[in-house]
């Protein structure tokens, strides 16, 4: 069991991946969590040894998947941001030329005095 948790932190050290605890687990074809220090304590001290060393960045690693998504949902968020705005923009514009075309229209209604309204016709 402790030659395959090894041999997957290996693995992922071999592809310059971010190693922790749950990764391995993975990478070794068990739950994420199944480490545990009771179970397994001399792995886990050298697994804690990598991951210092990798936080130290003395090893090289790509960075999780997940924090790759947080910065793609980050910049996502930034553009939708800057498509509201504009979209806000837009509507107080278009409120505007309402405003201005009900103000126009009721001074062509109050000019209308003049034309002569037709009754309907009986029936």
């Amino acid at each position: 069991m402790e030659i395959e948790y090894l041999a997957a932190m290996q693995r992922l050290l071999d592809r310059k991946e971010t190693i922790s605890l749950n990764a391995i687990a993975i990478e070794a074809g068990k739950k994420a969590g199944s480490l545990r220090a009771a179970r397994y304590p001399e792995i886990l001290k050298e697994i804690n040894r990598i991951i210092e060393v990798q936080e130290a960045n003395l090893i090289q690693h790509t960075a999780p998947k997940f924090e790759e998504k947080i910065r793609q949902k980050d910049d996502e968020l930034q553009s939708l941001k800057q498509d509201y705005a504009i979209t806000v923009q837009k509507v107080i514009s278009l409120e505007r030329q309402v405003f201005k075309l009900q103000a126009e229209l009721a001074g062509y209604r109050k000019d209308n005095h003049s034309v002569i309204s037709f009754q309907k016709p009986r029936k």
